[in-house]
């Protein structure tokens, strides 16, 4: 069985939060999740404002959508939808 560290008096399979490495990577292990998240709900953000644009773009262009007489376009709602979760 392979050792990465056997200092002193640490017995096999033993951590110490002395050392510079452990204490290092287990903050960087630590941080990893919140920046996942943080991108994740940047990228959300954006394709919401996307959509808010889009719904704006459409009731300017047609008034009608807000009286129910025309129908919006989903297909571009969709569309910006689906580029978003692909990036």
């Amino acid at each position: 069985m392979h050792t990465c560290y056997n200092i002193g008096s640490l017995k096999q399979g033993e951590m110490s939060f002395d050392d510079p490495m452990i204490f290092t990577s287990l903050l960087f292990g630590a941080m990893i999740p919140y920046a996942f998240s943080a991108l994740t709900m940047k990228s959300v953000g954006l394709a919401a404002l996307g959509m808010i644009e889009e719904v704006r773009r459409q009731i300017r262009t047609n008034p009608g959508i807000l009286n129910g007489s025309e129908r919006p376009d989903y297909r571009s709602c969709i569309r910006i939808s689906t580029q978003s979760s692909l990036r």
